[in-house]
């Protein structure tokens, strides 16, 4: 779909705003002030709150999904696939950090994303799942069930972009602390996924 400029801007002050109030505490009213448009933008471009509520969280993880895709597909050993694409994701909040407050309004008030939103989030678990796959049948990655692995390796850059909010010393925008949080990242997936631990869990 081609954005007009009113409609990117109207779904940045959107993502902004829905990341930090939610759904339903962030007003078209106030949307249609902050992007400088007239009330009736977001009906006329969009349809609706709801629908551009669905295009910030596809603008949001959309162009994430896409580079995953690619790094997961590329060439290299499953392990070293799935660090690359945790490196990658860490990167991405630099330039999205309003994606993991964006995702967790939504499951802290027990709703899913909506539906487009919800595929691209499926798309993402499923390559890192048949990754994990790949790397079991090699006897790279431990056993267990490959999509809660992926759920562990997404929740990694997430919950640590969150945490640095709330841990004295680590200052979210510091390149320091960005390169201890990916270190720490990458070490927590290549001993959790390594073949030495075995799993607990039963396949599904």
């Amino acid at each position: 779909m081609n954005h007009t400029a009113t409609d990117v801007r109207l779904i940045e002050v959107a993502i902004r705003l829905f990341a930090h109030h939610g759904f339903h505490g962030t007003s078209v009213r106030r949307i249609t002030r902050e992007a400088g448009t007239n009330l009736g933008a977001v009906t006329y471009h969009f349809g609706g709150k709801r629908e551009l509520y669905e295009q910030a969280f596809v603008a949001c993880i959309g162009p994430l999904a896409e580079r995953l895709g690619r790094t997961l597909a590329g060439e290299g050993e499953p392990l070293a696939r799935l660090e690359a694409a945790l490196e990658l994701f860490m990167e991405y909040l630099q330039e999205r950090p309003e994606l993991p407050q964006l995702m967790l309004q939504e499951t802290v008030a027990g709703r899913r994303p909506p539906p487009r939103a919800l595929a691209l989030l499926q798309g993402i678990l499923g390559g890192l799942a048949r990754v994990i796959g790949e790397g079991q049948a090699a006897g790279e990655i431990r056993g267990g069930d490959p999509r809660l692995m992926a759920v562990s390796v997404v929740s990694q850059p997430l919950h640590l972009t969150v945490a640095t909010r709330v841990i004295e010393g680590l200052e979210p925008g510091d390149p320091k602390t960005r390169a201890r949080l990916l270190e720490h990242a990458r070490s927590f997936i290549r001993h959790g996924l390594g073949p030495g631990l075995d799993s607990t869990v039963e396949e599904a």
